[in-house]
């Protein structure tokens, strides 16, 4: 656990909507990054593990899948600005003023920063859990 994790779940990051729930989450790296550094991303709520099939992120009002990821090296993920994870779960009806405990894996890939002997980016790993109440 880093510094930084502190800040990966604020208390207002959760929000019902009528097809799921939106989950706000930040960066637990202290610099910007291109969105393909995100190179592992888990969300549990209560225990249950959202598939990738079931998230959108959204960065600077575009939209994308779990998979286009990977390809957006000129799409910058600036510290300040959370990602809006588009979550939708049929099995959850999520209420307002409800709590939820929301446990976040996320695994950052430091391009700048190279490790052994293939000389692969250091993966910044993190999980967080926190209890917040859907807005």
């Amino acid at each position: 656990m880093g510094p930084l994790d502190k800040n990966i779940l604020k208390d207002d990051a959760l929000k019902a909507t009528a097809s799921g729930f939106n989950l706000k989450v930040r960066s637990h790296w202290y610099r910007s990054l291109p969105l393909s550094s995100l190179g592992n991303l888990q969300v549990k709520i209560n225990g249950l593990t959202i598939p990738h099939t079931q998230i959108k992120i959204e960065l600077d009002g575009a939209i994308y899948s779990m998979e286009q990821v990977a390809s957006l090296y000129k799409t910058w993920w600036f510290v300040l600005d959370p990602l809006a994870l588009h979550i939708t779960e049929n099995n959850l009806q999520l209420k307002k003023g409800n709590q939820y405990n929301i446990e976040v894996e996320m695994g950052l890939l430091i391009p700048y920063v190279l490790t052994g002997k293939e000389e692969k980016p250091l993966l910044a790993a993190s999980i967080v859990s926190k209890n917040l109440t859907c807005n």
